[in-house]
C-alpha cells in the first residue's frame, strides 16, 4: 500500500524524535507531548480535502503577493468538522503535558460549545489576535493559551490550503523570493521565522533568522532595555 503524504510526515517525525531522544534524553517529556499533538494534527489533516486550485485563482494569489498580502487573508476558507473536533483533545494533551487545569477548562468550554471552535479557528487563521484576546478574557481564560490552541488547531488547514495554492501554481514547493520577500508566510501570514542548518552538526546548531522586507525597518525595533522601559510605563 502506498504511503500517503501524512504517513510520510509521520514516519519522518518518528525518525527525528528518535534522533533527538538519543542525543538528549532529558527531552523525553517534550517529545512525548509533541507525539500526541502531532498525531492529532496529522489525523485531522488526513480528513481534509482541498483540491488544487479550489480556493483561489493564480491571478488572485499573484495580485495579493504583489501587494504584500498573504493569499488567504480575508478569504472565506471552509472549516471542517474534523478540525473543530480535534480542539478538545488538543487541550487534553496540553493539560497532561504541563498546561494543567487552564488547558483542561478551555477544552471543556470548547466541548460544550461555550467557545465556538469554528470561530476560534477562523480568527486564528486570519491572525486576529485581538479577537482571540477579547474572547479569552470574556470567558476568563489566558489569551496566550487560547491563541496557542487556535494556532495548533488551524495548522492542518493552513498547511492544506497552502499546498492547494502552491500545487495549482505548477506544483511549486515554495514561493520564489522574487514573488515574496516578506518576513511572514505568503499563504497564511504566520510566524516570521524559518529554520536553517548552518553546518553539519544536528539540532544544537539550528538558527532562527528573521528576514525583513526592508532592512531599514530594524532601526525601529526595541532592544531588551527599551522594551522593559516601555512595559514599565
Amino acid at each position: 500500500m502506498a504511503l500517503t503524504r501524512t504517513d510520510t510526515l509521520w514516519q519522518l517525525a518518528l525518525g527525528k524524535w528518535a534522533e533527538i531522544g538519543a542525543a538528549s534524553p532529558d527531552l523525553a517529556p517534550a517529545i512525548d507531548l509533541q507525539k500526541v499533538i502531532l498525531r492529532l494534527l496529522v489525523d485531522a489533516l488526513d480528513a481534509l480535502d482541498i483540491p488544487s486550485g479550489s480556493l483561489l485563482s493564480t491571478e488572485t494569489v499573484l495580485d495579493k503577493w504583489q501587494r504584500g498580502i498573504p493569499a488567504l487573508r480575508n478569504e472565506p476558507v471552509p472549516i471542517a468538522d474534523a478540525l473543530i473536533n480535534v480542539l478538545p483533545p488538543l487541550c487534553d494533551a496540553l493539560a497532561a503535558g504541563g498546561a494543567g487545569d487552564s488547558a483542561a477548562h478551555i477544552g471543556q468550554a470548547l466541548a460544550k460549545r461555550e467557545i465556538d471552535g469554528g470561530s476560534l479557528l477562523r480568527v486564528s487563521l486570519a491572525r486576529n489576535r485581538k479577537a482571540i484576546r477579547s474572547s479569552a478574557l470574556h470567558h476568563g481564560f489566558a489569551p496566550d493559551l487560547v491563541w496557542v490552541i487556535g494556532e495548533l488547531g488551524s495548522s492542518p488547514l493552513a498547511y492544506a490550503a497552502a499546498r492547494s495554492i502552491l500545487d495549482s501554481m505548477d506544483g511549486i514547493s515554495r514561493v520564489p523570493p522574487e514573488l515574496w520577500d516578506r518576513g511572514y508566510c505568503p499563504c497564511c501570514g504566520s510566524w516570521p521565522a524559518f529554520i536553517e542548518t548552518v553546518n553539519s552538526e544536528p539540532y544544537n546548531t539550528w538558527m532562527v533568522r528573521i528576514r525583513l522586507s526592508s532592512p531599514a525597518a530594524s532601526e525601529s525595533l526595541l532592544d531588551a532595555a527599551a522594551y522593559e522601559a516601555l512595559v514599565k510605563e
